[in-house]
């Protein structure tokens, strides 16, 4: 079981602007703290844009439709490279330069997740693949939020109605978060954080702090 905020040790230039992902399955609670943290950070004085994959939130066009019609995984994932591309070149990489904090629902880990290991396809050869099309750009810090199957579950069914689909999505939500626990098992720079046992808000303002720490303190290290 992990802990309820597993923090690593984490190196950064405390005069650099930060990239920071969110990472989970549906129902995690990823995008309610990555906007929640957007807007500490940027009334505490940390200018941050907040931005979102697929289809960065910026962006002018989307591949999301074709995406959906495409049922090989390879080529899923050269779609998503593809944008991902273009969400750095235009959104992620210039607000770095202006000093501008970025956070990012969802990034590159996503695809060795659904297009990864949960389809089978090599992560090592995605891996490979990100590194030439986007030059290696990965965030700093990734926070990975989870939560029991049944808080998650009771998250997706009060968006939509799922009861006809109910053993369906149980069975994706496990392959899914058993998928994240394999790429986050020895992963540097990645906080696990249980979304089910503490509120949102504490949430937003332990990591904050945590950030906070990380940016300004002399003696950077674990919590």
């Amino acid at each position: 079981m992990y802990s309820n905020m597993n923090w690593e040790k984490l190196k950064l230039n405390k005069y650099k602007p930060v990239f920071i992902a969110f990472e989970g399955i549906d129902g995690s609670g990823k995008s309610t703290i990555s906007s929640m943290l957007a807007k500490k950070m940027s009334i505490e004085g940390h200018e941050t844009i907040l931005t979102r994959e697929p289809c960065g939130t910026n962006l002018k066009y989307s591949i999301k439709d074709l995406i959906k019609k495409v049922r090989i995984p390879i080529a899923q994932f050269m779609l998503f490279e593809a944008e991902r591309l273009i969400h750095i070149n235009e959104i992620i990489e210039p607000s770095l330069k202006k000093g501008i904090n970025v956070i990012t629902d969802r990034f590159f880990d996503s695809s060795l997740v659904y297009q990864g290991i949960s389809q089978n396809v090599p992560i090592k050869k995605l891996q490979e693949v990100h590194n030439i099309i986007c030059q290696n750009i990965n965030p700093n810090i990734t926070f990975y939020c989870y939560a029991d199957n049944s808080i998650i579950y009771q998250r997706i069914s009060s968006r939509r109605k799922v009861d006809l689909f109910e053993n369906e999505i149980k069975l994706k939500m496990k392959k899914y978060k058993d998928a994240y626990d394999e790429i986050y098992k020895n992963k540097k720079n990645v906080v696990k954080i249980d979304t089910g046992k503490t509120a949102s808000q504490t949430l937003t303002d332990q990591i904050f702090e945590y950030l906070q720490e990380t940016f300004y303190s002399k003696n950077k290290g674990e919590i």
